[in-house]
């Protein structure tokens, strides 16, 4: 069942889409791997050209995964507050419940895995503006395209958590553009908070309380999401603090 078949038929089918995603595991991989080398083959193509503005596609561009966004927090974060509120910091992250299979929650969880592939186009905008791709550029879209891929049909409870903290991140992030440093310390926050859940989550799993997610999904999230928190403390370091007139650190 595609979306749009969900869609017009008002029901969505989450076991189908969890199926077709266990049955095509590898496809992320090349898919990855197809982005990697089309942002090197691009900054090679833009290496003695011009770069282009792209402004007012940008505008869009971010306007559209930020309209996005906002709708995506407006969905899943009542579930985690009420989760959170009424059945315990525990529960929020250990038991899955029908956040993969309402239709509510469950058809955004879905869309968030989509738009981890979509949101490869980011990297694309600073080939063509020939910018600097740094290597936390495409090593973020990548490995979380292929983390959210395969964890998908394992209904880890703390997607709970990561699913909805990048919802309300990424809203911020592309409404407020602009505001770099902020939109940075939010990102860090965000991953400083979804590192503790998901090691909290593995502990539990390891000690042998109930959590619902496989034990390797839930390693391999906590290795993934410390890569991410180290890279995104030292591109705010780079980027700020050694920016500061007059800084010690400078």
């Amino acid at each position: 069942m595609t979306v749009a078949s969900s869609i017009e038929s008002g029901f969505f089918d989450a076991d189908s889409h969890m199926k077709w995603f266990a049955e095509n595991r590898t496809l992320i991989f090349g898919i990855s791997a197809t982005y990697i080398a089309a942002l090197k083959i691009g900054q090679n193509l833009m290496r003695d050209r011009q770069a282009f503005k792209l402004k007012h596609a940008m505008v869009i561009w971010n306007a559209a995964l930020a309209l996005f966004s906002v709708i995506g927090s407006i969905k899943l974060l009542p579930d985690l507050l009420e989760a959170v509120a009424n059945r315990g910091f525990v529960w929020s992250y250990c038991t899955t419940d029908s956040l993969y299979h309402d239709q509510n929650t469950g058809f955004w969880s879905y869309l968030f895995l989509l738009s981890k592939v979509i949101e490869f186009g980011d990297s694309f905008f600073v080939v063509l503006r020939k910018r600097k791709l740094i290597l936390l550029q495409w090593y973020h879209h990548s490995l979380m395209a292929i983390n959210v891929w395969i964890s998908y049909p394992y209904i880890p409870a703390i997607g709970r958590w990561t699913m909805t903290l990048n919802y309300v991140t990424h809203a911020f992030m592309y409404s407020y553009y602009s505001i770099s440093m902020g939109v940075t310390g939010i990102q860090i926050g965000q991953m400083i908070t979804v590192v503790a859940i998901s090691t909290l989550a593995m502990m539990r799993k390891l000690t042998g309380d109930e959590c619902d997610g496989p034990l390797g999904v839930l390693l391999f999230a906590v290795v993934m999401l410390t890569s991410f928190l180290l890279l995104f403390c030292n591109f705010f370091y780079n980027t700020y603090v050694k920016k500061i007139p007059g800084s010690k650190m400078e």
